[in-house]
């Protein structure tokens, strides 16, 4: 009898999962509309829960095209829902599998994306420095707890880095790799032996405090507008290299909640 009872608790269970699954998602859109953080708006949605996609996601103004979904059930298993997703802009994409665990903690996995820094520069307040280049995103892993970064593991590539404010200044290729440590996300920032002569250490705490540590110098001596442009950051010491550190904490990201479990 008990048997019974309980598979015919599973039962009703993925009936209702079938059911909620397979709901309009321009129904589910409306419904949570008032809902979605400032700023984002998802516009000609078609499709379901399950598997969908929208003419565009637009966040503060920027549009991200062709936005598609794919609910993933093996995602289950390890307690959390969780969706394969991508958009294509043309000169940028990117796609990857976002999901909630039970705890609320919001979590990324295979994420891979090409993005013109131009196109998105003006979400960060950077729209004037007229960024140039291809950023190359390549994240096994992103864990979002409570509202902090709790682990990070992958590379970003800034390929043919550039800005044209307050000066025009070529950089070359700059990359850096993550990784989760006991005390927190370290990264370490290298050139790719381009114009700019640079590295780094950044370590994130858990709780959004953060620490970065390099040197930074122009690889050649006669490159005047680089050196120039570098002076802003410091002076130089005899080896002709200037110190950077900076310390400080990371906002609080709005929307995402839970505990890190």
């Amino acid at each position: 009898m008990k048997t019974a009872i309980r598979y015919g608790v599973y039962a009703v269970a993925l009936y209702g999962i079938f059911l909620i699954a397979t709901l309009p998602a321009d129904v589910v859109v409306r419904h949570f509309r008032d809902r979605l953080p400032g700023g984002v708006q998802l516009l000609d949605v078609s499709g379901s829960v399950w598997s969908g996609q929208a003419r565009s996601l637009v966040v503060n103004g920027r549009e991200f095209r062709r936005p598609e979904w794919y609910l993933q059930p093996t995602g289950l298993f390890a307690g959390r829902v969780q969706y394969a997703v991508k958009f294509d802009n043309g000169n940028s994409r990117a796609d990857g599998v976002i999901g909630r665990s039970i705890t609320g903690k919001l979590v990324l996995r295979d994420v891979t994306a090409r993005l013109v820094p131009a196109e998105f520069a003006p979400l960060f307040n950077a729209g004037a420095l007229g960024l140039s280049g291809v950023v190359e995103v390549a994240l096994e892993r992103l864990d979002v707890g409570g509202g902090w970064i709790a682990a990070a593991d992958g590379t970003v590539s800034w390929k043919q880095a550039g800005a044209q404010a307050p000066r025009a200044v070529q950089l070359g290729d700059l990359n850096a790799s993550f990784e989760t440590t006991a005390e927190g996300v370290k990264g370490t920032i290298a050139d790719g032996g381009g114009p700019l002569q640079g590295k780094g250490l950044l370590m994130l705490a858990p709780a959004g405090e953060y620490r970065f540590t390099g040197t930074l110098a122009a690889r050649n001596p006669g490159d005047a507008t680089l050196i120039q442009a570098l002076r802003m950051m410091g002076n130089p010491g005899p080896d002709g290299k200037i110190s950077v550190s900076f310390t400080g904490k990371l906002p609080r990201l709005t929307g995402v909640s839970g505990n890190d479990g």
